[in-house]
């Protein structure tokens, strides 16, 4: 959890032997999908009202038997009707980001990764990974070339993407901050001996997205919105208009994804701020259950709950 005002830890929690949430890292998938958009935004690919048609497969490689599916054609052979980046956020439609990705390129959806804090360091001045964003010499340490498939794997969080609990909630942070990205030092102060100041920190700004338009990063946000509160996708708990008595007139903005995919263990990960009109807080929250859906959202309530609790 960061203070999204300053990019300072206000909390970094684990469970389990050998789990560090500042070197483990876990494949993104939805919660990925808007870096895409912020990427296809600066690049003036599209605009926020911009309409595609979700045709359940993402067909136009198929020669090169590269044809992925949207997850609603891969789980009933359906499609979604058309969508704009508002409604693509909100129904995770993997065909809209399919289609950003191709248009962007690794290259440009590589950079925008890096600026809100994906594959970087984050600034924490403890030991930590940089995760794994993947681009051109990433498939030649694999001894392959990068191809048209890996493009449109990594603009819906897949491929071989890889990202740190801490990574993710700095990324959620700058969604928030529209690109504003702090640096997660936990030093407040250094003091001598005798308690006279040597070093009072303040924050750091790391970088800062100024090609995306303010009207986009509002679409952007306003997307997660409609994740959390009108989603009709794979996640069936991932409804936040239950946690009215805790957080009162608190609203959150965010994106769930898992693996989903009926395997033993399931992993599944929250990215999320709130209050949505005026962010305060952002958390990431992995879980690693054999639920199908799993309680990351859960306790990421508990967590934007416990908070207001502290602020009010």
């Amino acid at each position: 959890a960061l203070d999204v005002k300053t990019g300072a830890p206000l909390a970094i929690v684990a469970t389990g032997e050998a789990v560090n949430p500042l070197t483990i890292s876990f494949t993104p998938n939805h919660v990925f999908l808007p870096c895409t958009a912020v990427a296809a935004s600066g690049e003036k690919l599209i605009t926020a009202d911009d309409l595609i048609t979700c045709n359940g497969v993402f067909d136009r490689y198929i020669g090169d038997l590269v044809a992925p599916e949207c997850w609603i054609h891969r789980h009933g052979g359906l499609s979604h009707s058309d969508e704009n980046m508002e409604t693509a956020l909100r129904d995770s439609c993997d065909y809209y980001f399919y289609a950003l990705g191709n248009d962007c390129g690794i290259d440009a959806v590589e950079r925008y990764a890096h600026s809100m804090g994906l594959g970087v360091p984050t600034g924490i001045e403890l030991p930590s990974s940089n995760g794994l964003m993947p681009n051109r010499e990433t498939a030649e340490s694999y001894g392959a070339s990068w191809n048209i498939g890996h493009t449109l794997e990594v603009a819906v969080g897949r491929s071989f993407c890889s990202f740190t609990p801490i990574q993710l909630a700095q990324y959620c942070a700058t969604i928030a901050n529209d690109g504003q990205r702090y640096s997660a030092s936990i030093i407040h102060e250094v003091t001598d001996s005798e308690g006279n100041l040597i070093y009072g920190h303040s924050p750091v700004l790391l970088s800062h997205i100024e090609s995306v338009a303010p009207e986009e990063w509002e679409a952007i946000q306003h997307g997660m919105y409609l994740s959390c509160y009108e989603s009709e996708g794979m996640y069936l708990n991932n409804d936040f208009s239950s946690s009215t008595d805790s957080l009162g007139n608190w609203r959150i903005s965010g994106k769930i994804s898992g693996t989903n995919d009926n395997s033993l263990l399931n992993e599944h990960i929250f990215i999320g701020y709130a209050p949505y009109e005026n962010p305060q807080i952002a958390v990431a929250v992995v879980t690693i259950t054999a639920e199908e859906n799993g309680p990351a959202g859960q306790i990421a309530k508990d967590v934007f709950a416990a908070y207001k609790a502290l602020a009010d």
